[in-house]
């Protein structure tokens, strides 16, 4: 696993979870607040030495936090440079959930490592994305889980924020791919109806948004590997890298579907699945 601990928010944005007076403190959220260079600064000193593998931000507002809109930038670019460059100083990639095009540029001038979502990217985000060789980590699967599902009891402001979010997605990532600008693979799991364990869903989408399928399947492989500096580890077939793979019944790149129902996993030499099974381990 690669983790990232506490997102960084600021008071009022997507990581403040507006709660109770009587239920307030950081420790209780995904996310630890910063108003300031100084105050981003130490935050992100503080949570890198928790041994964590990314510092991550939140540029923008978001959809599952009732308080805030996703078009709305919520950290200026000295703040977000401030986190990003204790990234740099510690060796890590730095992420921003950004949503709308300001909050995007921001992140991206500030020299982040990839932006997750990037729902509403503009034609000067997305360029400046292609000129720093900024990653875009599309999670398209995000808004679809809630606006494909009906049947889930989302609050009414979810399903509005979804609807904003999801209206020009598509025309961003064809655009992002003009552009040239990096695919990432991600999927914002562990949401109501986007369940962990179903994360394959999302090449599904990436190539209905217009990636091939070979560009889709490397998101998640080389691409993934580049933006979380693991290149000599994973990513590739070759030789001296971690024997990590999956194997199916059919071809992906005549039909992406196939990539959700994994023949065989191997993880570090050992199969956990083979002909579609687990494999059961005597317990020692």
């Amino acid at each position: 696993m690669k983790v990232s601990g506490w997102a960084i928010s600021s008071t009022g944005g997507h990581g403040d979870l507006n709660l109770p007076a009587h239920l307030r403190g950081e420790y209780l959220s995904l996310c630890r607040m910063a108003n300031s260079p100084d105050e981003m600064r130490w935050l992100a000193r503080d949570i890198a030495r928790n041994h964590v593998d990314c510092i991550k931000i939140c540029a923008s507002g978001g959809i599952m936090s009732e308080g805030d809109m996703p078009g709305v930038q919520k950290f200026t670019e000295a703040e977000m440079r401030a986190a990003i460059e204790v990234a740099e100083m510690e060796g890590l990639p730095s992420a921003a959930h950004a949503h709308g095009a300001s909050s995007i540029a921001a992140a991206v001038r500030a020299g982040i490592t990839s932006i997750e979502h990037g729902t509403m990217a503009d034609d000067e985000s997305i360029r400046l994305m292609a000129q720093k060789g900024t990653f875009l980590v599309p999670t398209i699967i995000a808004s679809r889980s809630v606006l494909d599902n009906p049947h889930l009891p989302f609050p009414e402001y979810v399903l509005r924020k979804s609807r904003i979010a999801a209206a020009r997605h598509k025309e961003v990532v064809a655009a992002a791919l003009h552009e040239g600008v990096k695919f990432a693979f991600g999927t914002d799991a562990g949401s109501t109806g986007n369940e962990h364990g179903e994360q394959a869903r999302e090449f599904g989408y990436l190539v209905e948004y217009g990636l091939t399928p070979m560009q889709a399947l490397c998101s998640a492989t080389i691409n993934a590997a580049e933006l979380l500096r693991m290149k000599e580890d994973i990513g590739s077939l070759e030789a001296g890298k971690f024997a990590d793979l999956v194997a199916f019944d059919g071809d992906p790149l005549e039909d992406i579907t196939v990539i959700t129902r994994p023949d065989l996993v191997m993880k570090g030499g050992v199969i956990y699945k083979r002909e579609g099974q687990p494999v059961y381990f005597p317990l020692l």
